[in-house]
């Protein structure tokens, strides 16, 4: 469990270094490009990493997040609601685009998402 990292705006919460990768579409999404955008693995629980703070989830959002959050195909993702067993680069993601947006339904859809899961000590 990555427990020293620190996620902040002035860091783009982005402490691991995540590369950047804008998609102009999702169909451009290959597994090179998941892979090379990919967070670091973790050992957290869901219930664990639903404690984390907004800023901490964040962290783990992978570079097609981050070099993409404000393309609409991107927003139309990550703006429907969250099923409870969504990994936690994707619970990462709508994390990093509430915080790039202050887009109140991502904040709602973490919320729910984070009430869902704060028993739920599965791994992802």
């Amino acid at each position: 469990m990555q427990g020293d990292i620190v996620s902040k705006a002035e860091n783009d919460y982005n402490p691991f270094n995540i590369s950047l990768i804008e998609l102009n579409a999702s169909n451009e999404f290959t597994s090179e490009i998941a892979f090379k955008g990919c967070p670091p693995f973790n050992n957290y629980s869901r219930a664990q990493f639903a404690k984390l703070s907004i800023e901490m989830k964040a962290a783990y959002a992978d570079g097609v997040v981050r070099g993409s959050y404000q393309k609409e195909w991107m927003m139309n993702q990550v703006t429907m609601s969250m099923p409870k067993n969504i990994n936690d680069s994707s619970v990462g993601a709508v994390a990093y685009v509430y915080l790039k947006t202050q887009n109140p339904i991502l904040f709602n859809n973490l919320n729910e998402w984070c009430t869902l899961n704060r028993n739920n000590h599965t791994k992802f």
